[in-house]
């Protein structure tokens, strides 16, 4: 099966639905490792689980052509989902929706698919996060949850900027472990400054965030003259597009 599909230059859509590849995990790779040119692939109930995790992660990493990769009512854990984050990279840019309802993930393993898409540790962190994929739950009603679906404007540059807004205000209204605002250079203040300012307006679909906006603003500023005033030395930061 791998060696037909992998020199099969036409499919573009596969279903292996109930294929219980767990009980077969080189077989699993074999397949899934050829479908580079598959972009839509359904996986759902088929008996995958710890060992298929990472061939997964693997096969995103390598950024297929797959653009819906459906991965429902498997055997995938808090640890599994740990490792398919890492296939989420910014070196997959192609993977649009990733489907993971019906999996034996808690509330620590959807943060750890949550970080792979938007990782608020820093700006850089941010800059670096997945843009392009949306993932989708079972039961998505939380604020947490609906943060999934954050990347859900094209092209991927205004899901980009969108998180920088979002990363900077949960920074400086004191409801994230982000601290590093008053390390931006102060070279970097322009576009900052132009995200914070207009970003809401142009990119953000929330009334709360544009509210905040000018509040924002003020706030970079008097951190950034707080900072300049006091000798603090900064640190290169680059939110340009990547």
């Amino acid at each position: 099966l791998g060696g037909a599909l992998g020199d099969h230059p036409l499919l573009e859509s596969l279903s292996v639905r109930y294929c219980s590849f767990g009980d077969d995990p080189r077989a699993f790779s074999a397949m899934i490792l050829s479908c580079n040119n598959v972009k839509f692939l359904d996986l759902r109930n088929a008996n995958i689980g710890s060992r298929g995790a990472a061939t997964i992660a693997r096969f995103l990493s390598s950024n297929p052509s797959t653009e819906t990769l459906n991965l429902c009512s498997n055997n995938f854990d808090d640890a599994d989902a740990d490792v398919i984050s890492r296939g989420l990279s910014r070196n997959n840019t192609n993977l649009k929706l990733l489907y993971m309802s019906n999996n034996p993930i808690s509330e620590s393993g959807r943060s750890a698919l949550l970080r792979s898409i938007f990782d608020a540790s820093s700006l850089n962190a941010v800059v670096d996060s997945n843009h392009t994929c949306e993932l989708i739950f079972d039961r998505m009603h939380t604020v947490h949850d609906m943060v999934m679906l954050i990347n859900n404007f094209t092209p991927p540059d205004t899901n980009r900027k969108r998180k920088v807004v979002f990363a900077i205000h949960d920074a400086l209204v004191g409801s994230s472990d982000f601290g590093s605002v008053e390390d931006v250079p102060v070279q970097l203040a322009p576009e900052v400054l132009g995200l914070v300012q207009f970003g809401p307006l142009r990119y953000m679909s929330s009334r709360l965030m544009y509210n905040y906006s000018l509040t924002l603003t003020y706030e970079m500023f008097r951190r950034w003259l707080c900072s300049f005033l006091g000798g603090k030395s900064s640190t290169a930061i680059d939110v340009s597009a990547r």
